[in-house]
C-alpha cells in the first residue's frame, strides 16, 4: 500500500514551485526589460554618432571629394572611444572605407556579409531620415 503526503508535506511542495514559479517569472520579465533598456540606448547613441557625423562638414566634404583624409581618421577613432563604440567605419556608396581602426584596410573596399545592393539601400534609407 502506497503511503501518501501528508498535508504538511503537500503545502510544502505546492508552496515551493509556486515560489520557483514566481522567481523564474520575475527574473524573466526583469531581463527581458533590462535588454530591451540596453538596446534601446545604444540604438540612441549609434543614431546620434550617426546624425552628428551626416552634419560634420568634414565627412560631407570626404564623401564629396571621394578623398581619404588622416584628420578625419583620428577624428572617428576620438569619436568611437567618446561614444563608447568598438569603432567607426566610414564608407561611400561603393563600400570603399575612408576610415577605420586597421588603416590598411583604408581606401580598400567593404567585405563582410552586406552585398552592394544591400549596402545602397540601407545608406539611402539612412540618408532620407537624417536629412
Amino acid at each position: 500500500m502506497k503511503k501518501k503526503l501528508s498535508l504538511w508535506a503537500f503545502l510544502s511542495l505546492i508552496l515551493a514551485t509556486m515560489t520557483i514559479c514566481i522567481f523564474s517569472i520575475f527574473y524573466y520579465v526583469t531581463i527581458h526589460q533590462s535588454y530591451r533598456m540596453v538596446r534601446v540606448q545604444e540604438e540612441k547613441i549609434l543614431k546620434n554618432t550617426g546624425y552628428a557625423l551626416s552634419r560634420n562638414p568634414q565627412v560631407i566634404q570626404t564623401l564629396k571629394d571621394n578623398h581619404y583624409d588622416q584628420s578625419l581618421q583620428k577624428q572617428m577613432l576620438f569619436l568611437s572611444k567618446k561614444s563608447n563604440l568598438d569603432y567607426i567605419v566610414l564608407i561611400n556608396l561603393k563600400g570603399i572605407r575612408f576610415t577605420h581602426p586597421d588603416s590598411t584596410k583604408i581606401g580598400k573596399p567593404f567585405q563582410g556579409v552586406m552585398n552592394k545592393l544591400f549596402l545602397r539601400e540601407k545608406l539611402l534609407c539612412l540618408l532620407q531620415k537624417v536629412l
